[in-house]
């Protein structure tokens, strides 16, 4: 593989990573499993060979590093989701592989202030892999309404962010796509489409890294492979049935934390933003219309006002007109030097 260009790592795996993403490569295919495998192989050698010649570095901006080169920051991100994406051999080492390349990939977005927001990793949870656990719901439920809605605009703000990082790198790919060739396209569009790519991916990595630690906490607590498996007891005897007892107290507690809990999800916290996002632009788009009918009802009366001042007008020089034919009839006028 030593033949093989960094240019041409990276777009191998790049193209595996999306054909999965897109769905055009599934799991039930049978090259699913050999092409991932070959793509993390790949971007793993991209990825020793961008450290071993020093590619980057946390004594420069990002303005100075060339634009053919930006493209390889990215190889630590692609090939953590595509070790998330892995199945085969230990899920639990795949998992922390795939986080170890994200929270790289993270940092160096940090020191090229791309974010202003470092991948923070807790202390007891740096070595073994695992996210800080999730703290209990009474410690929750002490949030202000105040925090709460910090934290939703916060996760809006992500999102909007997000939306419009997806659509930007359309645009920009688009012109490339119209290009002729590659050398054809100007310098500046290149770069500003590798920087969107870069910025996308830092909101795609959080993201994965939030769903790989909340996976590292549930193989944690699973019991180790060729554990003796619990003695069954011997089945209860049967009992005389009775009439159940209720607790007023207790049957309201569970409806409240989960037990026959009414509700049950009806959509994905991304489809929850999504609705949110299309509620606050419709919201604008009906105050707009509002304020433009309001403007047009307002120009409507003080055109029905004009009018009937017109009216007024034309009533009041009648009257007068009429007035001075009382006074002065028809042959009144200059009679001298008639015969």
């Amino acid at each position: 593989m030593a033949d093989v260009s960094l240019n041409d790592l990276l777009s191998f795996g790049s193209k595996i990573q999306k054909r999965i993403e897109t769905g055009e490569l599934t799991r039930s295919d049978k090259d699913f499993n050999p092409l991932l495998n070959k793509a993390i192989d790949d971007l793993s050698v991209a990825h020793e060979r961008v450290e071993t010649i020093g590619l980057f570095s946390r004594n420069e901006d990002i303005e100075e590093v060339a634009t053919s080169d930006l493209k390889f920051m990215l190889v630590p991100a692609v090939l953590g989701n595509l070790l998330f994406q892995l199945m085969e051999g230990d899920r639990l080492t795949n998992l922390m592989r795939s986080k170890e390349y994200l929270i790289i990939y993270l940092q160096r977005c940090y020191d090229y202030a791309i974010t202003t927001e470092p991948p923070v990793v807790s202390e007891s949870s740096e070595g073994a892999g695992l996210a800080p656990p999730t703290p209990p719901v009474a410690v929750q439920h002490k949030k202000t309404i105040q925090q709460l809605s910090a934290e939703r605009d916060k996760k809006m703000a992500k999102y909007r962010s997000k939306k419009e990082l997806e659509k930007k790198l359309k645009e920009v790919t688009s012109l490339i796509d119209s290009a002729p060739s590659t050398h054809a396209v100007d310098e500046e569009i290149l770069r500003d489409h590798t920087l969107t790519s870069i910025k996308l991916w830092e909101h795609e990595s959080r993201d994965c890294i939030g769903t790989i630690s909340q996976e590292i906490q549930l193989l944690s607590m699973r019991p180790p492979t060729g554990a003796t498996p619990p003695v069954a007891e011997a089945p209860p005897k049967p009992r005389p049935s009775q009439k159940p007892l209720v607790i007023t107290r207790e049957m309201l507690k569970g409806n409240v934390f989960g037990a026959g809990y009414p509700s049950l999800p009806s959509m994905t916290v991304e489809e929850f933003y999504d609705k949110t996002y299309k509620e606050q632009i419709e919201r604008q788009q009906q105050e707009n219309t509002n304020k433009t009918a309001a403007h047009a009802s307002h120009e409507e009366v003080e055109e029905k006002e004009l009018t009937e001042e017109e009216e007024q007008e034309k009533l009041r020089k009648e009257r007068e007109f009429d007035d001075y034919k009382d006074d002065h009839r028809r042959g009144w006028g200059n009679r001298k030097n008639m015969g």
